[in-house]
This record gives C-alpha cells, sequence and structure tokens, in this order.
C-alpha cells in the first residue's frame, strides 16, 4: 500500500539534497526501495533517534510516531477523512479513535476549543 502524506517544501528539498531522489526517479532504478532496509532495521534506527530525542516508553518506537502525526494532525484542524486517507485506514472508525484523546492531547484539544471560542 502506497501512503502520500504531503510533506513541506523544505523538507522535501532537504531529502532531495540529501538522497537525490529525483536522480533515482527518473532512472531506471525508480522502482527499487529507497533504502535497502528491512522493517527490523528502519524500527533500529527510530529507537535510536528517539533515544537522542530524549522520547522513552510506549511513545519510543514507529508506532509513537505514527500516533504523534495521527494526534498532531487532529489537532491542527486537518479533516477526518483526510488524516483516514494518509494513515491508510481502510475503516473511518479506525481513524476516529485518534479523537478519544486524554492527558495532554485532550487538554490541549480543549485549550484550543476555548481559545476560539473567546475570539
Amino acid at each position: 500500500m502506497v501512503r502520500e502524506v504531503p510533506i513541506p517544501p523544505t523538507l522535501s528539498a532537504r531529502l532531495e539534497r540529501t538522497f537525490a531522489l529525483r536522480r533515482i526517479q527518473e532512472s531506471a532504478d525508480a522502482a527499487r526501495p529507497l533504502w535497502a532496509w528491512c522493517c527490523v532495521t528502519a524500527w533500529r534506527l527510530i529507537k535510536k533517534v528517539m533515544i537522542a530525542a530524549r522520547v522513552f516508553g510506549r511513545r519510543a518506537c514507529p508506532r509513537g510516531l505514527r500516533h504523534a502525526f495521527g494526534i498532531g494532525t487532529l489537532q491542527s484542524g486537518v479533516p477526518l477523512t483526510l488524516i483516514q486517507r494518509w494513515m491508510g485506514h481502510a475503516r473511518l472508525s479506525t481513524t476516529a479513535s485518534y479523537a478519544a484523546v486524554c492527558g495532554p492531547e485532550g487538554v490541549s484539544f480543549a485549550k484550543r476549543f476555548w481559545e476560539a471560542a473567546t475570539v
């Protein structure tokens, strides 16, 4: 499954400088993966980065990044159906589970609501 998520032009430019993505896309190698890593290697790299960023516990894994993306897009006001497409969920109910937040995420939603309500 291909999941396309729009990224900022600055990130796109940085990825291009680092990995020469256009050259790869235009070559005969366009069908090959960008990196020759297996899932386990990618997981280990993400784990190292999370430790360096001082993120620990259940959040310090690829799933934690995915959850943060889902919550962050929801908090930014991205429509649930668009988040569903970006995350590759077959059912909207799966995506809607990100709306059932508590703790800091819930506080953030409430703060955003009250700020908008007082304008």
